[in-house]
């Protein structure tokens, strides 16, 4: 039996009691920003996003009872540090997503990183010092990441 063909990265389902749904994570960002949904099995439905799970939410698990649901919420940060002679390494590409894959350009001047700030993994770019950030890339919903 095929629910739906799911071309995003799944993070754990879970049966709800009665048998009649499926709660399961699904990622429209490789896997770096799951949410889950809900399913009824057995029908051409599309999938109902639990909103009130909120991002970064996988690994559902209900209750014998099935009165209770269980999930993990990722609320990682990673940030990309910088590190200058004779001064300390700091946070310099910083929010409360991910940034990562820094790359300075041929001349030193800009900066290319990986981020999740907007809601989806894009490219950014920015000054060698930080300053002037701008998003690059704006990847539609369910088309991987960069």
């Amino acid at each position: 039996m095929l629910l739906r063909r799911e071309t995003r990265s799944i993070g754990g389902s879970a049966w709800t009691q009665d048998g009649k749904d499926i709660l399961y994570a699904v990622s429209d960002d490789g896997g770096l920003n799951h949410h889950l949904n809900r399913i009824r099995v057995g029908h051409a439905n599309v999938p109902e996003r639990l909103a009130y799970s909120g991002e970064r939410s996988s690994y559902p698990a209900i209750s014998i009872g099935g009165n209770r649901l269980a999930y993990t919420q990722d609320l990682s940060d990673i940030d990309i540090w910088q590190l200058r002679a004779g001064k300390p390494s700091e946070a310099f590409l910083a929010s409360t997503r991910l940034e990562f894959n820094p790359e300075y350009s041929p001349d030193g001047r800009r900066i290319v990183f990986s981020s999740n700030r907007s809601g989806m993994m894009e490219i950014w770019a920015c000054d060698q010092d930080g300053r002037n950030q701008v998003q690059l890339t704006n990847f539609e919903r369910h088309s991987g990441s960069p």
